[in-house]
């Protein structure tokens, strides 16, 4: 049975619109389903609990960083770094592309609080922790490596996947779970009936164990009545 996959990719917005989104076409391209919040970037709670759901639903999930650390939440995480939290902690495969020379990206792109940098730093050094990564330096790099970690990933890590309605179950298996219900049902009935018919009904004039026998002893000739 065909299956699709779907890619939950994640970033900082701002600096990473235009590679998420050549990702995301790459992955369209390569027969994926490309799923990410390009259109609505994660700035409160309740789009996080938006953002969760469609993560629930993704077999892969690909973060890919830069020079920015991103919006903060409530809680003092950026919100890429919650989505990445979320998506381990939900035991999808984890791919991670932290930029190769951060350095070489326009001063515009950065933070310019450096306690954002920091956490920058503190997050490139958890993603490169116990996963697959691949650093990146032009946005073709990023797209080629993103296609082939995420196809080495299905190889490896087979996951439930997508089917078409039409695929999900072959007709000939609903017919024959069909005709094995009504034959469930018509061996229901039978029972019934044949267990109604061992129902034995007792004459009311023959005694009980607890009736009272009349019995004549015959003593001398005589009959001598008991009880």
């Amino acid at each position: 049975m065909d299956k699709v996959f779907q890619v939950f990719v994640s970033s900082t917005f701002s600096d990473l619109e235009e590679e998420r989104r050549l990702v995301s076409n790459s992955l369209a391209k390569a027969g994926y389903i490309a799923a990410g919040m390009e259109l609505f970037p994660a700035t409160d709670q309740d789009q996080f609990e938006f953002i969760k759901r469609i993560i629930d639903r993704s077999d892969y999930y690909v973060v890919i960083t830069a020079a920015r650390y991103g919006s903060i939440a409530s809680d003092g995480l950026s919100y890429t770094e919650k989505e990445f939290e979320y998506a381990k902690s939900k035991g999808i495969p984890v791919l991670a592309f932290p930029h190769k020379n951060p350095g070489s990206i326009a001063a515009e792109k950065w933070d310019s609080d450096t306690s954002l940098r920091s956490n920058l730093d503190r997050f490139n050094g958890k993603l490169k922790t116990g996963r697959v990564v691949d650093s990146w330096m032009s946005k073709d790099d990023l797209c080629a490596k993103v296609v082939i970690a995420v196809s080495n990933s299905v190889n490896l890590y087979p996951r439930v996947g997508w089917v078409r309605g039409d695929n999900a179950i072959d007709p000939k298996v609903l017919q024959e779970t069909e005709r094995l219900r009504i034959e469930n049902n018509e061996l229901k009935d039978r029972i019934s009936k044949f267990q109604g018919s061992l129902a034995v009904e007792f004459d009311p004039s023959i005694s009980g164990p607890d009736s009272a026998i009349e019995i004549t002893i015959l003593e001398n000739g005589s009959r001598i009545p008991r009880r």
